[in-house]
This record gives C-alpha cells, sequence and structure tokens, in this order.
C-alpha cells in the first residue's frame, strides 16, 4: 500500500474508533493471521454487540482500499464447539500494512485456503490466548534455534515464572498420508535436542491434538506412536531425546496445566515404550519387519517413511480379517496406503520419477491375503478368452468390468458417490496414450465417519481418487507384477 493510502486509513480509523478498539482486533489477527468472533471478544473485552458495530466500522473506514480483514467461509472442523459456530476472521491485506507501520514488523495478511490449516491457526491461536490469560509469556510461530542455522518452529513456547520453557504442538486428525509429515516432524525435533542442551528447555513436549476423544483420536494417536517407535529403534541409546506428551486440546482448555512437571494422569506419552501399545501399527513394528524387497526400492532417508507404511498396510489387514461388505472409508485409507508406498509427494526426485515397484508390491500382498478377490478379478479377465473380439469399445467394456468387480466386493459401486469408469486418455493431454480409469468422488462424507474430528478438504477428495485411479488402473497395466493373469488384449 501508498503511505498517503496508509495514512488517510489511519486517520479514517482513529475518528471512527478513537478508543483504539480497531487495534486491539487488528493485534488480535496477527498473533496467527485469524481469529473467530469468541477469540476476539476474549482477547479485546469487546461484547458481542460492541464487536459487531466496531468490525462494521472498521470495514466503512476502509472504503476503496484493501480489506483490513476477511471472512472465512470454509467449513473448519473444531471439536468442542458448541451452540452457532462463530464467524472467522483473517487479516487482510490493508490490517498487515498498519501493523507492519505500527512497529510490527513480521505481519503478513492472511493467505491460507486450506480448511485444515485455519482450523490449526485458530487451535494455536486458543492455546497463546488461554496462555496469556494464566499470566504466561508465550511466543507463537517463532524460531527456536539449536544453533546458528539449525532451527524448530514450535506453535507455541511457553516461559515459566522460573525461566522453564515448555513446548506446545497443535495436531489435527492423523491421516496415512500423514505418516511423511509427522516422521519429519519428530526427526527435526529429535535433531534439534540433539543439538540444543539448553536445560531452560524442557524436553517434554506437549501436543494438543485439535480432535474429540474417541476412536479417531485413539487411532491417530496409535500412528504417532508407531513413528515413535520406529524412529527410537534407530538412535542409539533406543529412545527419543525428548517426551511426547499427548492430550485432546478440548480437555486441555476445560483446565490447563501449565505445570512443569505435566499431570502424567491426563496426558499420553506417546514416546514411551513402558506402556503397552494398542496400536496395530506399533505392535507389528517388530513382529512384522520391513520385506527385504521394500527396502531395497527406497532410499535410506525415506526408508522410515515406507517402512511406517508398511506397518500401516498390516495393520489394516489385521483390522478387517474378512471382505467388506459394507462401504466403508477404511478402504480409501487402505488403497492411499498403498499408493502412497511409491508416490510421496515429499520424496525425492529420483523416487518421484521412478517406477511403482513398492506400490505394485503392497498392492499384490493385498491381493493374495484376498484369494476371493484374486479369483474373482482373474475371473473377470479371462472371461471370453479369444472368442472376444478386441477393439477400444470391447477394450473399454472389460476394464469396467474389472473395476466395478474391485468395488464390489469392497461394498461398492461404480455409479454412486463413488464413480468410476474406464476411459482413453484425451490425446491432446500430455499423458501416455492409453487406457485409463477415472474416479469422481461427489460426496465428501464418503471420506469419513466422523464428520465432528475429520471434514475432508477438497484436497482429500482430490488425493482420495488419485490413489483409487491409480490402483484401479494398476490392476490390469501391471496384472502380472500384483499376481493378476495378463488381459487377452
Amino acid at each position: 500500500m501508498k503511505q498517503t493510502d496508509l495514512k488517510v486509513l489511519h486517520d479514517r480509523l482513529e475518528k471512527a474508533l478513537p478508543a483504539g478498539e480497531w487495534k486491539k482486533i487488528l493485534a488480535v489477527l496477527d498473533i496467527t493471521g485469524i481469529a473467530d468472533n469468541s477469540q476476539l471478544q476474549s482477547a479485546t473485552g469487546l461484547g458481542r454487540d460492541k464487536l459487531r458495530r466496531t468490525l462494521e466500522k472498521m470495514e466503512s473506514a476502509r472504503v476503496a482500499l484493501p480489506p483490513l480483514f476477511l471472512l472465512s467461509t470454509k467449513k473448519l472442523i473444531r471439536p468442542g464447539l458448541s451452540g452457532r459456530t462463530p464467524k472467522v476472521y483473517m487479516l487482510g491485506e490493508s490490517g498487515a500494512a498498519l501493523r507492519r507501520s505500527l512497529g510490527h514488523k513480521n505481519a503478513r495478511h492472511y493467505s491460507q485456503e486450506n480448511p485444515i490449516a485455519q482450523a490449526h491457526a485458530l487451535a494455536v491461536l486458543d492455546t497463546h490466548l488461554a496462555a496469556e490469560q494464566a499470566g504466561l509469556q508465550v511466543l507463537t510461530e517463532q524460531r527456536l534455534y539449536a544453533s546458528k542455522t539449525f532451527f524448530i518452529r514450535p506453535d507455541s513456547l511457553l516461559t515459566l515464572a522460573d525461566g522453564q520453557q515448555l513446548i506446545f504442538e497443535i495436531e489435527q486428525l492423523a491421516k496415512p498420508d500423514y505418516l511423511p509429515r509427522i516422521t519429519r516432524s519428530l526427526r527435526q525435533k529429535i535433531d534439534f535436542f540433539d543439538q540444543h542442551k539448553d536445560a531452560n528447555i524442557s524436553p517434554e513436549i506437549r501436543v494438543l491434538f485439535n480432535l474429540k476423544p474417541g476412536a479417531t483420536y485413539r487411532k491417530t494417536l496409535q500412528r504417532w506412536r508407531g513413528v515413535c517407535e520406529l524412529l527410537a529403534k534407530d538412535e542409539k541409546s533406543g529412545t527419543l531425546p525428548f517426551s511426547l506428551l499427548a492430550m485432546p486440546l478440548m480437555d486441555f482448555l476445560a483446565d490447563p496445566d501449565w505445570g512443569r512437571h505435566p499431570n502424567k494422569m491426563r496426558w499420553t506419552d506417546l514416546s514411551s515404550q513402558k506402556e503397552p501399545s494398542s496400536s496395530a501399527l506399533g505392535e507389528t513394528a517388530s513382529a512384522k519387519p520391513l520385506p527385504s524387497k521394500l527396502k531395497a526400492l527406497t532410499s535410506q532417508q525415506n526408508l522410515l517413511v515406507l517402512e511406517a507404511l508398511w506397518q500401516e498396510f498390516r495393520a489394516q489387514d489385521i483390522q478387517e480379517k474378512e471382505k467388506f461388505v459394507f462401504p466403508d472409508p477404511q478402504f480409501f485409507e487402505l488403497i492411499q496406503v498403498i499408493y502412497l508406498a511409491s508416490h510421496n509427494p515429499k520424496g525425492t526426485a529420483l523416487e518421484r520419477a521412478a517406477f511403482p515397484n513398492a506400490s505394485l508390491y503392497l498392492l499384490k500382498q493385498y491381493l493374495l491375503m484376498r484369494p476371493d478377490l484374486l479369483g474373482i478379478l482373474n475371473s473377470t479377465i479371462t472371461k471370453g478368452g479369444r472368442s472376444t473380439h478386441w477393439n477400444a469399445a470391447t477394450i473399454l467394456n472389460r476394464i469396467q468390468h474389472i473395476t466395478d468387480a474391485f468395488l464390489a466386493y469392497h461394498g461398492f459401486r461404480s455409479t454412486g458417490t463413488l464413480k468410476a469408469f474406464s476411459q482413453t486418455v484425451d490425446w491432446k493431454a500430455e499423458l501416455p496414450k492409453s487406457f485409463m480409469v477415472k474416479v469422481k468422488i461427489t460426496t465428501p462424507e464418503l471420506l469419513t465417519i466422523d464428520p465432528e474430528n475429520y471434514y475432508p478438504s477438497k484436497e482429500d477428495v482430490r488425493d482420495a481418487e488419485k490413489a483409487l485411479s491409480w490402483v484401479l488402473r494398476a490392476l490390469f497395466v501391471h496384472a502380472k507384477k500384483v499376481g493378476l493373469y495378463t488381459l487377452p488384449f
């Protein structure tokens, strides 16, 4: 913004709101870039009606200039909230410019469109405001250096009266595609505590999960604990240089525990090897080692991610002894585990260009674990034998039958809220000229049975579509490699 425009806006706000309420509102928005009505009321001391009138005056003052704040239109999952969902505001371009003019040089307008990122930022702000209310010094999303070049950026860093510093992190639902992210996060913390020997920083990291207690929360903890166990195996001491203490955010906010020594009765230690793990991922970590064939298919850097996916794959099979009878979102998790084995978006350039051996290995293992499904697919592949006259139409028809048979086994049809249909690649597209299976999920709720904890974003839906499309295409393109009969065309 031009300095002249900034001065005009500043003068308008001072005239409309001489008590400086606009500064308080922008200061709250600047903490994480985003805040809801309830948070703004709590932090500024403005009542509901007073806040509404103040925001209206701020909006009127910025006429013809970039917005001071924007209203989020995303559907956000915020467990623990009851009643009417509060409006959510994001710091706008003019708001950030005004904050910088007041000496806050790091102020930036909020640009995140992802609803999970927005919900995370609101949860971080909840923790920040609770700490301030308790009279604690808190830094939010600030770098914490272990050396001149290496740092971590905890969501919240609290300083107690005696100088002890506590790290708080906010986490969401952990789906299979989150395993690489968990691994990176924990590796960074291992490196930090290996390098940083400051006794003022507590090695007991508090992790607040923005989830309601229940099955989804337990499954998320299982995945975190499983990665902790795998990482600990790589340490010389056999343990991590920190402990990871978990609690639902809603439980923490209801009764915050800011103690230097946390109440262990309230926290779940995800890094402890003493307590028995209910995690199928954790239980299989030692009982089901990563097959040598899979070890050869990845770099050392990403070996642990693949090992975590392997344990997740085994856990899926243990939990589902019988074939799927009714549609189940767990089906999409299984498909993504298979897909992610060779399609890690954070893998090296070479890994992202490599032939998908790891994914094909897992798909073959899955079909071998389901001999009835293997038989159904082979029967569908060979139906008609050599008597069929193969052309584009009959090939597409056969691919559709294979697709329908695979989905039907798992309780789905290809013409409902999940659509899957064979087609040829657009000849103008920069893709191999071949046959493919197009997948379309028309209702995001198809991917969840716990909408209070997880509502799939557009990105989640695209990822699920991409993974299932690849697996369905692999059934005929890589038939021999996954243990199926080769198609006759």
